[in-house]
C-alpha cells in the first residue's frame, strides 16, 4: 500500500471543493487560501484542548461501562463544543468586508473541509501500523467512509458556524446556527462510536446538517437582499431630497435675481 498515495487521497475532497469555489462560485484565490490556512491552524488548539481533557472525558471507558447518556454529553462537549467553538473563533479571521454572503459561506465550507481531510490523514497514519496486507483493503474502506462522513460533517458544521460569524460581523446575533453545529457534531460522534445499525444515525446527522445549512443560508440571503433593497431605497430617497433642495435653491436664486433686476 503506497502511503503517499493514500495521504494524497485524503485531500481529494478538499481539492475538488477548492476548484468549485474558485471556478464556479467565483471566490477569490486569496480568500480560499486564507480559509484553508485558518482551517489547518485550527487543528492546533483543538488537539491541545482535547489532549488536556482526554483523561477527564474518558470516552472509551464510558463505552465499556455502558454509560451512554454520559457518553452523549461527553460527545457534545468534547467533540461538539470544543471543535465547533474553536472553529467558530478561527472563522473570525476571514474578512467579510469585501465579500458577499455566498463567498463567505463557501470559504467557511472550505475551512471545514480541509480540517476534515487533515483529520482523515491523521486517522490513516494512526491506524497504518495496525494493519497488515489483509487489513490494507479494510483501511481503504474506512478511509472512503470518512471522506463521506467526517469530512462532510466538518464542512457543513463549519458552514453553520460561519453563518453565526457572518451575523456577528454584520451586527446581527443569530445563535441557532452555532447551537445546531455543536449539537449535530456531538450527535454524529456519539453514534459513530458504535458498530452495527445504530451507526446509521450518524449519517442522519449529516443530512440534518445539510438541511440546516440550506435553510439558514436561504434565510440569511433573503435578509441580506432585503437589507440591500432598503439601503438602495434610502440612497435614492436621499439623492431625490438633495436634488429637490438644489432645484428649490436654484429657483429661489433665480426669482431673487429677477426681483433685483426690476428694482
Amino acid at each position: 500500500m503506497n502511503v503517499y498515495f493514500v495521504l494524497a487521497l485524503c485531500f481529494v475532497p478538499y481539492v475538488l471543493l477548492f476548484v468549485i469555489s474558485k471556478f464556479f462560485c467565483k471566490v477569490k484565490i486569496s480568500t480560499c487560501l486564507i480559509a484553508s490556512l485558518l482551517g489547518l491552524l485550527s487543528v492546533v488548539p483543538i488537539v491541545f484542548l482535547q489532549y488536556i481533557f482526554a483523561d477527564v472525558f474518558q470516552v472509551e471507558r464510558k463505552i465499556e461501562l455502558g454509560a451512554f447518556f454520559t457518553l452523549f454529553l461527553t460527545c457534545l462537549l468534547y467533540n461538539g463544543l470544543v471543535e465547533e467553538g474553536i472553529k467558530m473563533l478561527c472563522l473570525f479571521g476571514i474578512s467579510a468586508k469585501k465579500l458577499q454572503l455566498k463567498e463567505f459561506f463557501v470559504a467557511t465550507l472550505l475551512f471545514g473541509m480541509i480540517l476534515g481531510c487533515f483529520e482523515s490523514a491523521t486517522y490513516f497514519l494512526q491506524h497504518l501500523q495496525k494493519t497488515n496486507a489483509r487489513g490494507g483493503q479494510l483501511l481503504y474502506d474506512i478511509l472512503f467512509l470518512r471522506m463521506f462522513s467526517s469530512d462532510l460533517i466538518h464542512m457543513f458544521c463549519a458552514g453553520l458556524s460561519g453563518l453565526f460569524v457572518w451575523g456577528i460581523k454584520n451586527k446581527k446575533i443569530y445563535v441557532m446556527p452555532l447551537v445546531y453545529a455543536i449539537f449535530i457534531h456531538g450527535i454524529f460522534n456519539f453514534f459513530n462510536y458504535f458498530n452495527g445499525g445504530i451507526q446509521f444515525f450518524s449519517y442522519v446527522a449529516i443530512l440534518f446538517a445539510v438541511i440546516e445549512c440550506r435553510v439558514k443560508y436561504v434565510k440569511f440571503a433573503a435578509e441580506a437582499e432585503d437589507s440591500k433593497t432598503l439601503t438602495d431605497a434610502t440612497e435614492i430617497s436621499a439623492k431625490t431630497k438633495k436634488s429637490t433642495k438644489e432645484n428649490s435653491a436654484k429657483k429661489t436664486k433665480k426669482t431673487q435675481s429677477k426681483v433685483n433686476e426690476k428694482d
